[in-house]
């Protein structure tokens, strides 16, 4: 069985180097990719930074097996705040984000 979630792309951002396609995440409603989105660019520096990355406008739907979405929705349930936690899984205290390298 497979399940449909939000997959956000993320540009990555460096001085002197220009832009270029960093990674994705996935999110199990566009409501958490949105709430997310707002907790990381809150937890920013108020200078731009000289590497930083930021998700791009258009975000899709994909499809995950059940074991990667179960681990999307334990990870929601999972209040410990962690920036980047282990296996590529971002939580911003309580919107849950999995991080797929490109």
């Amino acid at each position: 069985m497979t399940h449909t979630v939000i997959r956000q792309s993320w540009t990555e951002y460096e001085r002197g180097w220009g832009q270029k396609p960093w990674s994705h995440t996935l999110h199990l409603t566009k409501e958490d990719m949105l709430q997310f989105n707002t907790a990381y660019w809150a937890s920013m520096p108020d200078a731009v930074q000289d590497w930083y990355i930021a998700p791009d406008k258009n975000p899709t739907a994909a499809e995950i097996s059940d074991g990667l979405y179960q681990e999307l929705v334990n990870q929601a349930a999972d209040l410990t705040g962690n920036r980047f936690g282990g296996k590529g899984i971002w939580n911003n205290g309580s919107i849950a984000a999995i991080l797929i390298e490109s």
